[in-house]
């Protein structure tokens, strides 16, 4: 490993903090990195997603790098046209959650 490949996986792994994503060994490929969500702490009675879920993108670091900087733009681009800010998505993803427990509730489950 030089010191190119060491500041990709910095910058890989400062990128995922950024948008909270959180880098680990693929189950797939041992070469891969896989992204995964992190789970929001104040709702941790209804994850979306497994601990173990492997979310979007699972490559090599500048192929994961790639990813995040898609994603980043889209977002940028969602809050620029003023169809999503930060608190427009918030509102919808504790909409989301708000739905999904009275369905729970409503299965019994």
């Amino acid at each position: 490993m030089n010191y190119s490949d060491y500041n990709s996986v910095k910058t890989m792994e400062e990128m995922a903090n950024r948008l909270g994503f959180k880098p680990v060994p693929s189950k797939f490929q041992y070469t891969d990195i896989a992204l995964i969500p992190l789970r929001d702490e104040t709702h941790d009675c209804l994850p979306c997603y497994a601990d173990d879920t492997q979310f979007g993108y699972y490559g090599t670091v500048t192929g994961n790098i790639s990813f995040m900087k898609g994603w980043d733009a889209a977002l940028q681009y969602l809050a620029h046209i003023g169809a999503a800010d930060k608190k427009r998505i918030e509102k919808m993803e504790e909409l989301y959650r708000q739905k999904r427990l009275l369905q729970l509730m409503k299965d019994g489950k």
